[in-house]
């Protein structure tokens, strides 16, 4: 989904980050200038699911560091789900490994599994330090595109953090999603999908995404059709949270779900950010920012998170 949006298969988890002081920061943010076409005129918001009212995002963490994690280990909790069936109601979820890496590495610290009878569940216990973890985990399943995960802030508090993996995409559902909003998918390069979380946790609505210093060519997803399942899920209200993958091909910027994804990015390092107004007549400020590797024929997942400083 050229932005592949949806395609995003995996799009990826909302996850994040835990011990956000409420605090003002002190250092300007960097701004998106100038103003791509289309941009929102609102500040970002975010949507309860149960309640469907809207807030203006948690922003209080961003700028500063999640508090520190108890060295020693910690969980990294999630769950593996097929893109075709986010509600993992047909009751089968995708096997596939998970290999978490730490910055730079090419060897895993840890490996964990789905647990099919648990729809999907994962629990990857790994080291850690007091600053939390900050790496990439790696996914590959069977059938489905090669999926990295990064994030946008360490992990520190698991019981903090939502949870989700991700959710894996056959090149035929990307080339479904493709041509469904009128997009070509090139297999030589990579996709980028995701999401932009405010400090709770919460899809950002009114934010703008840039990959690679473009905002051009990004596809935002909602989920206006969503209709919950509830066959298999033992917590009705998850399959809320996962939401469906409902690709809005004339949007220029993110839903209340976060989600987005952009097709044909050029292998190798880039930056994924995202901009948004935190006050009504404010500039577009950088929320959150992450450097990943694109892979060609392969999916990169971020969780766009509040960013950890001015600068990253």
């Amino acid at each position: 989904m050229a932005s592949m949006a949806r395609i995003v298969a995996v799009l990826l988890l909302p996850a994040a980050l835990a011990g956000c002081p409420e605090t003002t920061e002190e250092t300007p943010p960097p701004v998106l200038t100038p103003e791509p076409v289309g941009a929102p005129t609102q500040i970002v918001d975010t949507v309860t699911s149960a309640s469907m009212m809207q807030y203006p995002a948690a922003l209080g963490c961003m700028g500063r560091p999640p508090q520190p994690a108890m060295p020693g280990s910690m969980q990294l909790l999630g769950y593996l789900r097929s893109y075709a069936d986010p509600d993992y109601a047909d009751c089968m979820p995708p096997e596939g490994q998970l290999d978490v890496f730490t910055p730079g590495a090419t060897t895993p610290i840890a490996t964990g599994y789905p647990v099919l009878t648990e729809g999907g569940d994962v629990g990857i216990s790994i080291p850690v330090r007091a600053e939390g973890f900050r790496g990439h985990v790696r996914i590959t399943s069977t059938g489905y595109l090669p999926v990295t995960l990064f994030n946008a802030r360490p992990y520190t508090v698991p019981a903090t953090q939502s949870r989700g993996w991700a959710f894996l995409m056959t090149m035929t559902d990307v080339t479904t999603v493709a041509i469904e909003v009128g997009r070509s998918v090139d297999p030589a390069m990579g996709i980028v999908v995701g999401a932009v979380h405010d400090c709770r946790g919460f899809g950002i609505s009114n934010a703008v995404v840039r990959v690679g210093g473009s905002t051009e060519g990004v596809l935002y997803f909602s989920d206006a059709e969503y209709q919950p399942g509830t066959n298999c899920l033992r917590n009705p209200a998850d399959s809320i949270r996962s939401a469906h993958f409902t690709p809005e091909p004339e949007a220029t910027f993110t839903t209340y779900v976060g989600r987005f994804a952009v097709a044909n990015v050029p292998p190798g390092s880039t930056t994924v950010e995202a901009f948004g107004r935190r006050d009504r007549d404010g500039p577009l400020e950088l929320l959150s920012t992450v450097d990943v590797e694109v892979v060609a024929g392969e999916m990169t997942a971020v969780d766009l998170s509040p960013r950890v400083t001015s600068d990253h």
